[in-house]
């Protein structure tokens, strides 16, 4: 690092940085950072607007460690200085990524002079302060453990805290009141009128109901409402309902018709199809998220586009002015990472929060002035967080495992559920099925021809923000880490997988199983679409999902060599599994129903017999059946299907000894000889709770 000047601070905003000890503060307090991020930043700050490069981040901080190591923990230090920072990588307001090159941090940089820590603080570590006492007059001392208990209070309950020659504070923590005690999953909950609590929920795999329960009331009563999700509660009682909808990731429910129903009791009144979201304003009039033609529309009134996107949108929330629309924002349909946006009634947008890996859970504070929410990071376990018009954000929750902000009341009580979510990965061995989750976030990409080995995705917070792609055997040994990124399918000849990596979106990799060096294949303009890699029959070239700018999604074919990228499906349409004869992809529509498409000839083909619930899990090896499989909650089917005939035959039934809390079976992968498959499961266990005290 080059030296700096001798006694000096470097400033940035608001944040000041001590080049020699690596303390990272805001506006005078130490903030937590890690050692290892703590030195990149200090490298980047000290040679502000320069490019910094990868390598040489290597050499100043890592030395001689293997190079797959130093990828992954960089691409992790960087994501916890965005967070620290609340930096977002798309709109960079302090680091900037170069692709393949490096970062520049972009902001000015001061030297200033040293200011004296107070007594009070002590750094055991660069980079982390253990505690910090405020500023106090002479004689008004407080003892370092009621300092350290205040601060724990003040960040687990985003609380603060002030001391003054007349004043004194106290924290008085929240108090939670659960609600639900069966094993399940809660899609949704509202508060209503005359203090009741509305929800629904598959209980032990159980069909959706929708419950009413109090506080204090033992047992929750159900609705006579049958294959309905709530999506809203109107100040008088009606609710607003998708009706038979299907769940699918997240969860969110697709292709369900819009009704209105009165609480009470009554026929629900369909009013219009494939609607996901909705929301009541104070006249009972409905803002609602419309998805047609392969984009997701926010409308207020229905019919009134505010905003549109090729992404999705989700858990939209009018302001209690009624003059704003507040939601989470997803780039990408596959996942539901993304921003916190509001939008006006003129349809002018802005993001308020953003850079977060998982979004879900919304609502206006009690006063109108902030947008409560619950996000994370990294991996699935969400905290609760608060953000005002101006993207002044603050943390109001922490909580061991993962939150879901579902509503807050007028008198500030906030609903919520606590979610225990796992996405884990079974295999059929010769002893039966076993279980090869990595972590706890754990998707099958691809299973080996003959049945022994499983490529596996790791999305957990361990994994960081770019993911990790790995191989395991059947017989549940390790499984071995190949890489970062999207995982993809085996070459023809087993020894290569291909992926995908968010932080290089315009890049292509492909990561040897075994002995070898990871190859790059870059295409310039065209963004990868976060959807898997796949090689062609001849293992000569890759299959991809990508987008450019000002175009609709589409798959392309690349050569393993590099080089030219030309298109493989029109826009619209992305290819996945190709045939073993080279000809076919399984093409899948923005409406999400699936073709088979004629790479040759470039025309699709219905695929006889299916419904748009059937999804593909493979190939014969002469390309002459294609198998399927219901994604849907257990029990899922595999059917082999006679290219030629239309003829279905159910060859597999996948059910878990456990079912409970299973929302979906999903990412199916079947040998050609039908002897050994691997399928994904999504786990939700939900408890909820009222909390009240929360500021």
């Amino acid at each position: 690092m080059p030296p700096q000047p001798n006694g000096s601070l470097l400033r940035f905003g608001v944040f000041d940085l001590d080049p020699q000890t690596c303390v990272l503060r805001k506006h005078g307090r130490p903030l937590k950072l890690q050692p290892q991020p703590a030195k990149v930043l200090a490298l980047l700050v000290a040679r502000p607007n320069e490019l910094i490069t990868r390598e040489e981040l290597r050499e100043q901080i890592w030395g001689n460690g293997s190079y797959g190591d130093f990828e992954h923990a960089l691409n992790v230090c960087i994501s916890q200085l965005r967070e620290v920072l609340d930096d977002d990588a798309d709109s960079p307001r302090w680091i900037e990524t170069v692709p393949r090159r490096g970062y520049r941090f972009l902001a000015p940089v001061e030297g200033i002079g040293r200011v004296p820590a107070p007594a009070s603080i002590k750094v055991e570590k660069p980079g982390l302060a253990t505690h910090e006492s405020p500023a106090v007059r002479p004689k008004r001392k407080l003892l370092p453990w009621g300092v350290l208990a205040l601060v724990v209070l003040a960040l687990c309950f985003g609380g603060g805290y002030l001391v003054g020659k007349h004043r004194t504070a106290t924290v008085t923590p929240p108090s939670f009141t659960r609600l639900t005690y069966e094993r399940g999953i809660i899609f949704s909950a509202r508060f209503a009128p005359d203090n009741q609590i509305v929800y629904d929920a598959s209980w032990d795999n159980r069909a959706i109901r929708i419950f009413t329960t109090r506080s204090g009331t033992p047992q929750p009563m159900p609705l006579d409402l049958a294959s309905a999700h709530l999506l809203g509660i109107s100040a008088t009682g009606e609710l607003a309902l998708t009706m038979n909808g299907y769940a699918e990731s997240y969860p969110v429910f697709l292709r369900g018709t819009l009704a209105r129903a009165p609480m009470a009791g009554g026929a629900p009144r369909q009013l219009l199809e494939d609607v996901r979201w909705a929301d009541f304003d104070h006249n009972g009039e409905l803002a609602l998220v419309h998805h047609l033609n392969g984009r997701s529309r926010l409308e207020y009134p229905a019919g009134r586009v505010l905003y549109e996107t090729t992404g999705w949108i989700s858990h939209i929330r009018i302001s209690p002015r009624n003059d704003r629309i507040a939601f989470a924002d997803h780039p990408i349909w596959s996942d539901d990472r993304g921003a916190i946006a509001v939008v006006d009634l003129e349809g002018k947008k802005r993001i308020l929060s953003t850079g977060w890996e998982s979004a879900q859970g919304l609502g206006w504070s009690a006063g109108g002035d902030e947008i409560w929410f619950t996000a994370a990071k990294a991996g699935e376990r969400r905290d609760l967080f608060a953000v005002n018009l101006y993207g002044r954000q603050r943390t109001i929750l922490h909580v061991p495992g993962g939150i879901t902000l579902q509503d807050i009341s007028p008198d500030g009580r906030v609903l919520l559920t606590v979610d225990n979510e796992r996405v884990g990965t079974m295999a059929l061995t010769p002893a039966g099925e076993r279980d090869l989750s990595w972590i706890d976030i754990t998707f099958p990409t691809a299973i080996s021809q003959d049945g022994r080995d499983v490529l596996l995705e790791e999305q957990s917070e361990r994994a960081g923000s770019d993911y990790l792609v790995g191989l395991r055997s059947i017989d549940g040994s390790p499984p071995v880490r190949l890489g970062e990124g999207w995982g993809g399918g085996f070459s023809p000849d087993g020894k290569w997988t291909a992926t995908d990596v968010n932080s290089i979106p315009e890049s292509t990799f492909l990561l040897p199983i075994g002995a070898g060096e990871r190859k790059e294949l870059r295409h310039p303009g065209i963004r990868t679409y976060a959807y898997a890699v796949w090689f062609m029959s001849d293992g000569k070239s890759v299959v991809f999902a990508g987008i450019e700018s000002g175009h609709s999604p589409r798959s392309y074919i690349q050569s393993v060599q590099g080089g030219t990228v030309r298109p493989a499906t029109p826009e619209g349409l992305l290819g996945r599994l190709p045939s073993p004869d080279g000809r076919y992809l399984v093409g899948q529509r923005q409406d999400q129903s699936h073709v088979v498409y004629d790479i040759q000839r470039g025309e699709s083909q219905t695929i006889p017999g299916t419904t748009w619930q059937l999804w593909p899990a493979g190939w014969s090896s002469d390309s002459r059946y294609l198998y399927l499989y219901t994604r849907s909650a257990p029990p899922s089917k595999i059917w082999r299907l006679d290219m030629a005939t239309g003829q279905e035959k159910l060859v597999k039934q996948l059910s878990p000894s456990d079912p409970a809390g299973i929302l979906e079976i999903w990412q199916v992968h079947l040998t050609p000889d039908e002897k050994a498959y691997v399928y994904g499961y999504d786990r939700y266990l939900s408890e909820l709770y009222i909390v009240d005290g929360l500021r």
